[in-house]
C-alpha cells in the first residue's frame, strides 16, 4: 500500500487556487489513496512554531505544553481565566467569581510553604475557589475521616507527598493561579462507611459545590503530566525570502475516540461535574484546553480546537437553556427546555459507568437539584412528574439487568444497567388523525397523570436523595398475555407493527421461548389522538406489578391484541 504526503492548507477556501509560500498547515500523511480525514489511516503532522518566530506569522498554532506545573502553562490558564472574567458577559452573568464557600475547603499554602489544610469557612463565607473534577482510580488515596473533620480549623494537615499525582497536581496548579482554596471531595466530604449523613448532606449541594467554583480543573486522562513527545524540527520558508523553523508534531485521527475513552469522560459522576461548571480546564494527555459558556479552545491555538469528545453530550446545564431560546421555531417554556435537557442527559449519562450500585442516582442528583431549583417540578426517581408521560416509556438499548440491590422502582430508568434511550411521541407517533371508533365499540381515553405516586426517601427533606421504595398508580387497559397460547396469539401481521423492548434479557428469553411465560402489557392511547398505541410490559408481583420493559404498536395491532373487546380502563400499581 502506497503511503501519500499532501499539504493541508491554512484556509480551506483556498484549496482550488495555487499554493503561497506559507500557506500550509499541517502535512496529511496517507496510507492508501483516501484523503477523507475520517479514515483512521489518514494521519497529520501538525506544524507548530513559537511566538516571536519568523514562522509564528504564518504558522498560528503552539507546541504541547511540555509541563503542567510550568510557569507556561500557569501564565496561559490565567489569561484564559483574565479574559474570561473581563471580557464574557456571558459567563459572567450567570457565574459570578466570588461564591459562598463549601461547608469545607482545602487552603492550599503557598510553594514550599505548609502543607495543605482542612479549612471550615464560617457560615456565609464568600471567595473564589477551585473545584477538582477527576476519576479516584484504584490507588489508595487520603480520605476524610470523621476525627479529622471535628479538629480544629486548619489542624487536620494534607502532606503532598502522601497525595495521589492527581490531587497533588490539582493544589499545585492552585497555587500557581493564586487561588487560596480547593475543593476536592475526597478530602472535603466525610466518606460513606465513617458518616453516611454527612455524605447524604453534601450530595445535595454537588450543583452548588461545581456551580459556585470560579474554575473547575477536569483530569481527563489518569495522571496530571503529559505525554512526552519529541519533535522533528524543519526549516520553514516564508514569502519575500525569509525563513523560520517549524515543530512537526504527530496527530493521529484516533485522537477524537481516545479522548471519549479517557478515564473523565467514562465515569458517572464526572458527568455532574462537567456540565453544572461554568469555566473548567481540562488536563488531557497530551495538552489543556479551556471550556466556558463562550469559548473552547486548546493549548496550542485556535487553528486546532478541541475535539468535541462530548458529541451526544447535551453540553453545560445553562448554556443548554440560553441556547435554545434563540434557536426553536415555536416558544418553549423553560419547564419544558429543562425536561429536554434532561432526557437528553439521561441518555447521555446511562452509557457511563458507576462503580457502586446506588451511585445511580446519587451521581446525577446535582442535574436534578438544580432543574428543580428552576422548576419547582416533582422528581420521582429519576423522572420528572409535569413530563411523567413522555419519561416513563425509556428503553434499553443491548443487554441490560437490574441490580439486586433495591435502587429504584422499576418504571424508572435507574433501575437498570445500560444505555437508555426515550421513546418520544415523534418518533412512532403518525399524527393524522384516525376514527377512535372499530365497528360500533370506542377506545377508551385514558389520562396518562399518574394517579398516585407514593415515594419513601431515606432523608425525607430530599427527594433527589437515596430510594428506600416507590409506587405508582397509573389507568391503563391491561391484557394478559401468554405467546402462542389461549387467545392473545401474536399473529406475523401484529408483532410486524409492534415494537417490544424489555429491560432485561431474561425476560426477553422467556417470553419468546416459553410459553407459559405470562406478561400483562397495559396498553395506552398515545398523548395526541394518532395511530399509535403505547404498552407498559409488567409481571404481575403479588396484588401490584413490576415493570419488565415497553412497547409501541399501530391500532390495528392493538386490535388484535385486544381482540376488539370493549375495553375498561383499571387503575395498577406498578413498584
Amino acid at each position: 500500500m502506497p503511503i501519500r504526503l499532501y499539504g493541508i492548507r491554512r484556509s480551506l477556501a483556498s484549496n482550488f487556487s495555487q499554493s503561497a509560500t506559507g500557506d500550509i498547515e499541517a502535512i496529511g500523511v496517507l496510507n492508501g489513496c483516501d484523503r477523507d480525514m475520517s479514515n483512521l489511516f489518514s494521519q497529520k503532522l501538525a506544524l507548530v512554531t513559537l511566538p516571536g518566530n519568523p514562522a509564528a506569522v504564518s504558522l498560528l498554532r503552539k507546541p504541547f505544553i511540555r509541563d503542567f506545573a510550568s510557569e507556561e502553562c500557569s501564565n496561559l490558564i490565567k489569561s484564559w481565566l483574565s479574559i474570561c472574567v473581563l471580557r464574557h458577559s456571558k459567563c459572567t452573568i450567570s457565574s459570578p467569581v466570588i461564591s459562598p464557600l463549601p461547608t469545607r475547603v482545602i487552603r492550599v499554602g503557598y510553594q514550599d510553604g505548609p502543607e495543605p489544610v482542612l479549612y471550615k469557612p464560617p457560615s456565609g463565607s464568600k471567595s473564589a475557589y477551585i473545584a477538582l473534577s477527576y476519576c479516584w482510580g484504584r490507588r489508595k488515596n487520603i480520605l476524610l475521616t470523621k476525627e479529622m473533620s471535628e479538629l480544629p480549623n486548619s489542624s487536620a494537615k494534607f502532606p503532598m507527598s502522601l497525595l495521589l499525582q492527581t490531587l497533588r497536581g490539582a493544589v499545585q496548579i492552585a497555587r500557581n493561579l493564586g487561588f487560596e482554596y480547593i475543593w476536592i471531595d475526597s478530602l472535603c466530604i466525610i466518606q460513606e462507611g465513617d458518616d453516611t449523613e454527612d455524605l447524604r448532606r453534601e450530595h445535595i449541594k454537588m450543583h452548588e459545590l461545581y456551580g459556585n467554583a470560579t474554575l473547575t480543573i477536569a483530569a481527563a486522562a489518569d495522571r496530571m503530566n503529559p505525554e512526552d513527545q519529541s519533535d522533528c524540527v524543519i526549516g520553514y520558508d516564508l514569502e519575500a525570502g525569509s525563513s523560520g523553523t517549524a515543530n512537526v508534531v504527530f496527530e493521529s485521527n484516533k485522537q477524537g475516540n481516545e479522548r471519549i475513552n479517557e478515564p473523565l469522560n467514562t465515569r458517572g459522576w464526572t458527568f455532574q461535574e462537567c456540565v453544572l461548571s461554568p469555566r473548567t480546564i481540562v488536563f488531557y494527555k497530551d495538552q489543556i484546553g479551556w471550556d466556558c459558556a463562550s469559548i473552547i479552545i486548546n493549548s496550542n491555538g485556535p487553528l486546532n480546537p478541541l475535539v468535541n469528545h462530548h458529541k451526544d453530550s447535551p453540553g453545560r446545564i445553562s448554556d443548554y437553556l440560553v441556547s435554545h431560546e434563540t434557536t426553536r421555531t415555536r416558544v418553549v417554556s423553560e419547564n419544558e427546555a429543562c425536561m429536554e435537557y434532561w432526557r437528553k442527559s439521561v441518555e447521555f449519562y446511562s452509557l457511563r459507568n458507576i462503580s457502586y450500585n446506588g451511585d445511580k442516582l446519587r451521581a446525577i442528583s446535582g442535574c436534578a437539584q438544580w432543574i428543580k431549583s428552576k422548576t419547582s417540578d416533582g422528581y420521582l426517581a429519576g423522572l420528572w412528574a409535569s413530563d411523567l408521560r413522555t419519561q416513563i416509556f425509556w428503553y434499553t438499548e443491548g443487554p441490560s439487568s437490574r441490580q439486586v440491590l433495591y435502587r429504584a422502582p422499576s418504571w424508572s430508568w435507574a433501575s437498570v444497567d445500560w444505555k437508555i434511550k426515550f421513546w418520544l411521541p415523534d418518533q412512532i407517533i403518525n399524527t393524522d388523525p384516525v376514527n377512535d371508533r372499530v365497528g360500533s365499540k370506542k377506545f377508551p381515553r385514558i389520562s396518562l397523570e399518574p394517579k398516585n405516586v407514593r415515594m419513601i426517601y431515606s432523608t425525607p427533606s430530599n427527594e433527589c436523595g437515596d430510594i428506600l421504595k416507590g409506587s405508582l398508580s397509573i389507568e391503563g387497559v391491561l391484557k394478559p398475555w401468554r405467546l402462542g397460547e389461549g387467545k392473545f396469539v401474536a399473529t406475523k401481521k401484529s408483532m410486524s407493527d409492534t415494537r417490544i423492548f424489555f429491560d432485561e434479557d431474561i425476560d426477553e428469553i422467556l417470553f419468546w421461548l416459553h410459553a407459559r411465560d405470562l406478561k400483562y402489557f397495559l396498553f395506552f392511547p398515545s398523548p395526541e389522538s394518532s395511530s399509535r398505541y403505547f404498552a407498559l410490559i409488567l409481571k404481575r408481583v403479588d396484588v401490584t406489578f413490576r415493570r419488565v420493559g415497553m412497547a409501541g404498536c399501530s391500532v390495528e395491532a392493538y386490535k388484535l391484541y385486544t381482540e376488539l373487546d370493549i375495553n375498561v380502563p383499571q387503575l395498577v400499581v406498578i413498584e
